[in-house]
């Protein structure tokens, strides 16, 4: 699998993300979106880490934050105002906004690879209660369903911020099915359309999750999720 951030904190016009040392990458180039959508098609370049190395934006630096003897070691760190590259018009993430950040890992010789799954940045202040609720809203991609129904590499990859163990899926379209897995070797489920308004709802509650899977077969339905995080700093 490719590399997946994690979370650490995030304050106001604070994040970091942290991703394993790998002796055997140059580093890895962040880049993030302001929707679902535009991360999926394609996130826009932030910056570049060095593998086992630290990054810390323009004004983190001004601040003199991130400045702390905590060891790097095994790790690859990066602390960022999202305000340090944002830009009235475009797509990336603004400070109070929800981000989406992908990672892609960059070779030794310089090639970037491709950008992996979608991380789910949340807006500053999200992580202040011990079950925040998270919405995201976005159009799953048409794909061609393996005979395993395992969700193939061009199914969206959604990474939530923290576990989450309560979900209600929306699949908003009225005339296509949504498919949906919480792990790319369980078999995609269907999250039926309905013809008629209410939108068809499925709510799944007690089962620990950090992972979504979600794609159609020869459709793009839009969806909406709406997830209970579990936030172990306060539970």
């Amino acid at each position: 699998m490719a590399t997946v951030p994690n979370l650490t904190l995030r304050y106001s016009h604070q994040v970091e993300l942290v991703m394993p040392h790998r002796p055997d990458l140059r580093g890895f180039q962040v880049s993030a979106s302001d929707t679902l959508d535009g991360a999926f098609a394609g996130a826009t370049p932030m910056f570049e880490v060095r593998s086992g190395g630290t990054y810390r934006s323009p004004s983190i630096r001004a601040r003199r934050l991130g400045l702390t003897s905590e060891t790097n070691r095994g790790l690859t760190r990066v602390l960022y105002d999202p305000e340090d590259f944002w830009a009235g018009g475009a797509t990336l993430p603004n400070d109070y906004e929800q981000g989406y950040v992908r990672v892609a890992e960059v070779a030794v010789d310089g090639t970037v690879g491709p950008q992996g799954p979608i991380y789910v940045v949340p807006p500053p202040g999200f992580l202040n209660t011990p079950r925040p609720a998270l919405t995201l809203r976005g159009t799953a991609p048409s794909v061609t369903v393996p005979s395993n129904f395992l969700p193939p590499a061009t199914a969206m990859h959604i990474v939530l911020p923290q576990f989450a163990d309560n979900v209600r899926i929306q699949n908003l379209s009225t005339t296509d099915e949504l498919l949906l897995a919480f792990g790319e070797g369980q078999p995609l489920i269907t999250v039926p359309y309905s013809a008629t308004a209410p939108s068809h709802v499925e709510v799944l509650t007690d089962g620990a999750f950090k992972h979504v899977f979600l794609c159609a077969d020869g459709a793009t339905p839009a969806f909406d999720l709406r997830v209970a995080i579990v936030n172990p700093e306060m539970s």
